[in-house]
Formats: C-alpha cells, sequence, structure tokens
C-alpha cells in the first residue's frame, strides 16, 4: 500500500471512528427519526463512500486491485450497524409476539 493509501485508509478509519463513538455516545437520546439518520450515515460511509474512495484511490494510482482494505477502514461502523439493525429485528419481534399474544 502506498504512503498516499495509508494515509487516506487512516483518515477515513478515524472519521468512521468518530461517527460510531457519536452513536455510543448520543444514541440513548436520539429520537427515533434522528437514530435512523445516524444509522443511515453509519451505513452509507461503510458501504458506499469508503469503497467509493477506496476506488477512485485506485483509478488516480492506476493499480490493477485495491489497495485499501475497505471492510477493516469501516469496521467499526459497519459492526455498529449490524448490531443495531438485529437488535431492531428483535424488538419488532417482540411487539409482534406481544401483539399476537393480545388478540388470543
Amino acid at each position: 500500500m502506498t504512503r498516499a493509501h495509508r494515509a487516506v485508509a487512516a483518515s477515513l478509519a478515524l472519521s468512521c471512528e468518530s461517527l460510531a463513538m457519536f452513536w455510543v455516545d448520543q444514541e440513548s437520546v436520539l429520537g427515533e427519526g434522528d437514530r435512523q439518520q445516524v444509522l443511515s450515515a453509519m451505513r452509507c460511509m461503510g458501504e458506499t463512500l469508503v469503497p467509493y474512495i477506496a476506488a477512485c484511490m485506485q483509478r488516480v494510482y492506476g493499480t490493477s486491485k485495491p489497495e485499501m482494505q475497505c471492510r477493516t477502514v469501516a469496521a467499526c461502523v459497519l459492526e455498529q450497524v449490524e448490531f443495531e439493525e438485529k437488535a431492531i429485528r428483535e424488538r419488532q419481534g417482540e411487539e409482534e409476539r406481544r401483539k399476537r399474544e393480545e388478540e388470543e
């Protein structure tokens, strides 16, 4: 990996970490709409922005393979999104079970 790739990867990793830390610090005080907005931003960062920048770096430097490990760079936000989405599905499942039990 070139020095430029390392610098960009480090900067992106720091940005992802900052976003994940914001989530950890603020998620309990965010309303449902704001929670969804932050989760969407984290998902976008990990699944779209980091790979896009990696592809741009690949093109600029004319490398035939990606030099930046996107999943590693964005791991903290992607793991947090996966964890939160799993928790949301579990809560929704519990609510649906409760509704069914009330109807019976």
